[in-house]
């Protein structure tokens, strides 16, 4: 999985989020939920999508999405028994 590739999945669904435009949580919301259901169907069952933003100045934000591949530690432990 590359970023291109999420690119292009944000791209075909119409959620693109682009430096300079302005803030539109709805946006991001269904930015987070196209990288999730991108993740699941390329098989990363347990990952989560997530945003964080960081506010610069009164005008900017720095818009992040954190995306979490990893099982939970409850199935890492069950696993390891």
């Amino acid at each position: 999985m590359t970023l291109k590739e999420i690119s292009t999945q944000l791209c075909e669904q119409k959620a693109e989020v682009k430096v300079g435009t302005p803030y539109r949580p709805e946006k991001l919301f269904k930015a987070r939920q196209v990288i999730a259901d991108y993740l699941i169907k390329r098989g990363f069952i347990d990952a989560k999508a997530s945003v964080s933003d960081e506010e610069v100045s009164a005008t900017t934000l720095i818009i992040r999405f954190v995306i979490d591949e990893l099982p939970n530690d409850d199935e890492e432990e069950c696993c390891e028994n």
